[in-house]
């Protein structure tokens, strides 16, 4: 199995209740080449409940502040055109993350903060990357290496088996959180 489409997420610790103030950041990243790659558009989803929030649509990748699936969280998505060995793709999806919170925790006129203690990795491709033990274990060793290289020290990673119908999602603790 190859690693193509992949999510990363950071859940926030801190976070003011304006996430309207996104939209102008997001659309500053735009104009000012904030972030890799092709940034197109902001999209405004917050009128669904536990939906997708703000979002920064890319032609490769999105960012977003995002609550589908769980708790208020910036989330990266790689969509297309990932090079390399399959650890090497989820290092570049996690820079991405964190070179994204780093930038959002930055800004004045946010006021929020990341927890860099655990992630969330869903992978977005089901052909490739089933959502079952085989799917798992066929990952796990890229993932553990791409975490190991990007955040050091020790980490626990477990595949959510809620529901075998979901997309592979992978929860991720590390020993000490990561500083931005």
């Amino acid at each position: 199995m190859t690693i193509e489409r992949v999510a990363a997420k950071f859940y926030t610790s801190e976070c003011g209740n304006e996430h309207d103030k996104f939209i102008p950041v997001f659309h500053r990243w735009i104009q000012d080449s904030a972030v890799e790659g092709l940034p197109l558009d902001v999209a405004d989803y917050r009128h669904v409940p536990n939906g997708p929030g703000v979002i920064l649509i890319g032609h490769d990748a999105d960012w977003g502040m995002d609550q589908h699936e769980g708790p208020l969280g910036l989330i990266y998505n790689q969509k297309r055109n990932l090079n390399g060995s399959d650890q090497e793709k989820l290092v570049f999806v996690l820079r991405q993350l964190i070179h994204a919170a780093k930038q959002l925790e930055a800004e004045e006129s946010l006021a929020v903060k990341f927890d860099t203690s655990r992630l969330r990795l869903v992978f977005n491709d089901r052909l490739n990357n089933e959502n079952s033990d085989e799917g798992f274990a066929a990952v796990s060793e890229a993932i553990e290496g791409a975490l190991k290289e990007v955040f050091g020290g020790e980490v626990m990673i477990e595949r959510d088996t809620t529901d075998p119908r979901w997309r592979l999602t992978i929860h991720v603790g590390l020993a000490s959180p990561a500083a931005l």
